[in-house]
């Protein structure tokens, strides 16, 4: 028999955009074992937008340095749908300054990781954000 916290995350729907496709997999794996089975991977932020103009998504994580829409942008983009204004979304960057934090937590995302992100990390996070905890959450 499943426990709630498992049929929860069965039924979790989480979007992963990053430009590398290694990065997706990997995010991918380390949610699967833990029991997340409803995972959308996009390699470019336009095609994750397009498909957010009509899914609602339980979580956003998004890389912040891409080729075609900045992981700011997107961000911004995301929280201009009124149906996307209260999704928890986490931005995930190589970037480890100060300053880039704040600007992506500026620009609407709810917690910053730094790359390379680990799997407690991201799982840690994500427990965060479902749970409704605080905006603004560095990590």
């Amino acid at each position: 028999m499943s426990s709630p916290v498992e049929i929860e995350r069965a039924n979790c729907h989480i979007f992963m955009i990053d430009d590398e496709e290694i990065v997706l997999q990997m995010y991918s794996e380390y949610l699967r074992e833990s029991g997340f089975r409803n995972l959308h991977a996009f390699t470019r932020a336009s095609d994750a937008i397009n498909m957010l103009r009509c899914l609602r998504p339980d979580v956003i994580l998004t890389d912040i340095h891409m080729p075609d829409v900045d992981g700011s942008v997107l961000t911004q983009l995301v929280r201009e749908f009124e149906h996307l204004e209260a999704i928890p979304l986490v931005a995930i960057t190589a970037d480890g300054r100060k300053e880039t934090a704040v600007e992506i937590i500026d620009s609407g995302a709810n917690a910053v990781l730094i790359k390379p992100v680990t799997p407690d990390e991201l799982l840690g996070q994500l427990a965060l954000v479902l749970d409704g905890a605080p905006q603004a959450e560095l990590s």
